[in-house]
């Protein structure tokens, strides 16, 4: 399942943390606990943002105008390998 949430943010990423359930078919907590196991390895970075910035969503990312977080890739090496 790491290497599956690897790949969708190597792929499309940044991704919310609901965009990211949606595609691989886990729970909302399993997925930020993935997402912290890559933050704390160094290959993945969070991007927060107050309010719409005029990302790639272009305020298509809620409906209230609140952007949630997303999280990107970031290549660390040649090859992550997922964390122990």
């Amino acid at each position: 399942m790491l290497l599956e949430l690897r790949d969708h943010l190597r792929r499309d990423g940044p991704l919310s943390v609901q965009e990211l359930e949606q595609r691989i078919a886990m729970p909302a907590a399993v997925v930020s606990d993935m997402l912290e196991r890559w933050i704390a390895k160094g290959c993945v970075r969070r991007c927060s943002f107050d309010g719409c910035t005029g990302c790639s969503k272009q305020g298509g990312c809620s409906p209230n105008g609140v952007c949630p977080d997303l999280y990107a890739w970031v290549e660390p090496g040649a090859q992550a390998q997922p964390p122990a």
